[in-house]
């Protein structure tokens, strides 16, 4: 191993240049020796003899390398160019003074030696850090950079005397046999992804000491790959979300206090274990700022196990707590929970005047009480508005995903107007919610329902609701309290629990039902009225967890432009085509009744699927045809018919039709077309039938 020393040009020129010069580097620190620039095996030394006034040495698109990299002197400046400017150091690293350093190339250390890495008061803005090659590192300062380091194979130590602290935006792992020595030294992450443990896991050992590793990314995504950790928090004053991932153990876990109202998530993919203490801390503003801890999976509970937790305003959802009963300030219950004790369930009530937002201090526990910012109101709360707050006129807005109570804007037949406006805000819902007639809604978002237990009721009180509504509430049911309207883009999801329509007609722009989750749909007696279009204005497409009860109910597609009902193979009572854009009827199903109330109008039913009726009645007038067809040309669709004779139809187009059975069942009437391969129907009238009894001659029309 040799050692070369940066010089002026030719011992006597500038000690500006490229890494690589040729006049620059010498083989000896006393007098210029002319040599070639240092390789793997050489040492890169920057001292006194390097220059007496400012230079720099720049990396330019090559990669520089050397065994040690040794910089003592301030008036270098440590320089790169952009694009795939980077350094390979085969030894440690010994900075003790620079002017500045601009390089921002990727550091690469490959040996397989023990070495120290001082890099004195340097950090770097830009450069990642890669370690491979089975050597082991050890800190003799702070490593400081604003991107990633990777630990390839060896061992990075942050020194068990010096404990120096680590920053960068992430810890990443690649493929090999690595480990990583944390004492107690603190570090600090800022990335997206501060730790990716997950990716690259064999062959890795994490030894976390007592070590604090503080992630201050308002999104941070801790992929901890299963690994045990010491204290770990996230830093975020913010709203944030955190995500969790891998089944970890932490001896202290915590978040930062919440400096602004809203709500801040932390998901968990997995079971986690914490030794120590769960905290998140009570926030500036009481009651609004809150943080809500949930499984990331809905309804999939997650299991934290520990002991000791100091929390205050907090949501939970999906978590089974294993240990001693965790209590604390305002603790929300979202459902799926266990191991917790939750606020005892309050009323309150909205007392401020004018328009204001929903996290404004306006909740008072009487219609005339003070309001105080600790009444805010959990998902396991009811809400209520009467007239005497706010004046007529007023909006509350919505501005946060909060976790909401059940909400009574009729107490004691409010009749004051007030608008309940949500913006692009998509809330869930834990309660009944009950309107006034003197309510307008406003709003784009998705208000999902997600109570868990019991039912709960929504009663519009005839007011149109803008939103759109998605129905997550596992083994719980959400009834239609009157007729129910929602304009909402997103129309109405279902995916878990009972939705039950009763006696009430639902107007929506699509519906779909699509999940393996088992869920009850009662259709009720009422009409469901489906104003949306597209390739699954209605869908039951993935119907396996799905009990659909159809009572007497109609469902009317009123799109004017092409739209598809999926039927999921299940039993309907009536199907009706009230938009002139054609109707396309997918899966097996079984229905009551088919009706068109707008003509002319296309039914178009899946090439080879096979549709069940107890009556058929597609009914078009004179130049204004009912086209009945298959999706594919040539392809046959098959209708089957229960009961008594068609007589229903008539002034129909029909193409590519199979109708069974075909003896004296399917009559197209005298006004219909034959287009092609069609086969079971008749086209003419249905006869007239006469029976002989004895002496009379009985005619039937």
């Amino acid at each position: 191993m040799a050692d070369k020393y940066w010089w002026p040009s030719g011992g006597t020129g500038s000690s500006t240049g490229n890494w690589n010069s040729t006049t620059n580097w010498s083989s000896s620190s006393a007098s210029y020796v002319s040599t070639t620039a240092p390789t793997s095996t050489d040492n890169a030394n920057f001292g006194s003899y390097s220059g007496a006034s400012a230079f720099t040495v720049t990396v330019s698109n090559l990669i520089a390398t050397c065994a040690d990299l040794i910089i003592n002197n301030s008036n270098m400046t440590w320089a790169g160019l952009s694009g795939t400017a980077g350094i390979t150091i085969s030894g440690g690293v010994t900075i003790t003074a620079f002017a500045s350093r601009t390089f921002n190339g990727t550091i690469t250390f490959s040996t397989a030696n023990s070495v120290v890495l001082n890099f004195g008061s340097m950090t770097f803005s830009s450069s990642s850090f890669t370690f491979s090659g089975g050597g082991t590192w050890t800190l003799g300062s702070a490593l400081t950079t604003a991107s990633a380091i990777t630990l390839i194979s060896g061992t990075l130590d942050t020194s068990p005397i010096g404990n120096y602290s680590l920053t960068a935006s992430s810890l990443n792992l690649g493929a090999g046999t690595k480990t990583l020595n944390l004492n107690a030294s603190t570090v600090t992450l800022s990335g997206a992804t501060p730790i990716s443990f997950a990716t690259n896991a064999t062959g890795f050992t994490l030894n976390a000491g007592t070590s604090q590793i503080t992630c201050s990314n308002l999104n941070a995504a801790f992929a901890g790959g299963g690994f045990t950790f010491y204290n770990v928090n996230f830093t975020t004053t913010s709203l944030a979300s955190y995500n969790i991932t891998g089944t970890n153990t932490f001896n202290n876990f915590s978040v930062a206090a919440r400096s602004i109202v809203g709500v801040s998530f932390v998901l968990f993919g997995a079971n986690q274990t914490i030794n120590g203490t769960l905290t998140v801390p009570a926030p500036t503003t009481a009651g609004s700022s809150r943080y809500h801890l949930r499984s990331s999976t809905y309804g999939v509970p997650i299991t934290l196990t520990g002991n000791t937790a100091s929390l205050t305003d907090v949501d939970f959802r999906d978590i089974t707590h294993s240990g001693t009963t965790w209590t604390g300030t305002r603790l929300g219950d979202a459902g799926g929970n266990s191991g917790i004790t939750f606020a005892t369930p309050k009323d309150v009530f909205w007392n401020l005047a004018g328009s204001q937002n929903w996290n404004a201090n306006g909740w008072a526990t009487t219609p005339s009480g003070t309001p105080a910012t600790t009444n805010f109101p959990l998902p396991q709360d009811t809400a209520y508005f009467s007239d005497i707050n706010p004046a007529p006129g007023s909006i509350v807005t919505l501005n946060v995903s909060y976790n909401l109570p059940a909400i009574d804007f009729f107490y004691i037949g409010r009749s004051n107007a007030l608008t309940f406006a949500t913006g692009t805000i998509s809330p869930y819902a834990y309660g009944s919610i009950t309107l006034s007639s003197a309510i307008t809604l406003t709003g784009t978002g998705i208000i999902t329902w997600g109570h868990r237990s019991g039912t709960k009721t929504i009663t519009s009180a005839g007011r149109t609701w803008t939103q759109s509504f998605a129905f997550s509430n596992k083994t719980a049911t959400v009834l239609f309290g009157d007729a129910f309207t929602a304009t909402g883009a997103s129309g109405i999801t279902h995916t878990h629990g009972t939705l039950d329509a009763q006696t009430y007609n639902v107007t929506c722009v699509t519906f779909t039902t699509s999940a393996l989750n088992t869920r009850t749909l009662g259709l009720g007696s009422g009409t469901w009225t489906i104003t949306g279009s597209g390739a699954s204005a209605w869908s039951a497409l993935t119907s396996s967890g799905l009990t659909l009860v159809p009572g007497t109910s109609t469902i009317s597609m009123t799109s004017a432009s092409a739209k598809t009902f999926i039927g999921g193979a299940k039993t309907y009572y009536n199907l009706n085509q009230g938009g002139a854009g054609a109707l396309t009827i997918q899966s097996n199903n079984t229905f009551n009744n088919i009706t068109n109330s707008v003509q002319p109008t296309t039914v178009t039913f899946t090439a080879s699927s096979t549709n069940t009726f107890a009556n058929f009645s597609l009914m078009g007038t004179a130049g204004n045809l009912v086209t009945i067809n298959s999706s594919t040309a040539g392809t046959l669709a098959n209708i089957v018919k229960t009961g008594d004779v068609v007589s229903t139809v008539d002034y129909v187009s029909i193409r590519d039709s199979s109708a069974t059975p075909s003896t004296l069942t399917w009559y197209a009437g005298a006004h219909s077309t034959n287009v092609s391969n069609n086969s079971g129907w008749i086209f003419s009238a249905v006869p007239i039938l006469t029976q002989n009894y004895g002496n009379f001659l009985l005619f039937f029309g």
